[in-house]
């Protein structure tokens, strides 16, 4: 649960992180 919330904090801090995370999962 922890990832996920860190996740979304970086996908809000750099959205053009959102896309690579994206292609990876």
């Amino acid at each position: 649960m922890n990832k996920d919330i860190l996740q979304i904090k970086l996908t809000k801090h750099k959205p053009h992180k959102t896309y690579a995370v994206n292609m990876k999962v």
